[in-house]
Parts: C-alpha cells; structure tokens; sequence
C-alpha cells in the first residue's frame, strides 16, 4: 500500500446494569498517508454494535500537520 499505514483495531466490552446484560464491540479500519514529514491524511472507518441494537457506522478523514 505504498509509504501508508494500514490502520485496524478491535475492541470489547460487557456491563451489567439493572439486570441485564450489554456487549459492546467496536472494529475499526484505517489507512494514514504521509504527505510530507509534517503532514498526512487519514481515513477511518468504524463499525461499533450495541447488543440490542442497530450497528451504527463511522467514517472520519483528516489532515493532521505537526508543527
């Protein structure tokens, strides 16, 4: 994928409030191009499910520069 990064991550989570149970599970995939030393754009895209409910879905792009 050229100079990039690819970008994953995975995530889990379970509560119990007022008797009942709750899961929660987040996966993420990403890619972060450089575009200088200082600068690189992103892009994310995430899946989070809430047991009981709907998935919901995420995409977040950037421009980060470090200065």
């Amino acid at each position: 994928l050229g100079v990039g990064k690819v970008l994953v991550q995975l995530g889990s989570a379970s509560a119990t409030a007022n008797g009942a149970d709750a899961k929660d599970n987040t996966v993420s995939l990403g890619y972060d191009h450089p575009l200088s030393k200082l600068t690189d754009v992103y892009a994310v895209f995430v899946n989070h499910k809430v047991s009981n409910l709907a998935s919901g879905h995420t995409l977040a792009t950037g421009l980060r520069v470090r200065f």
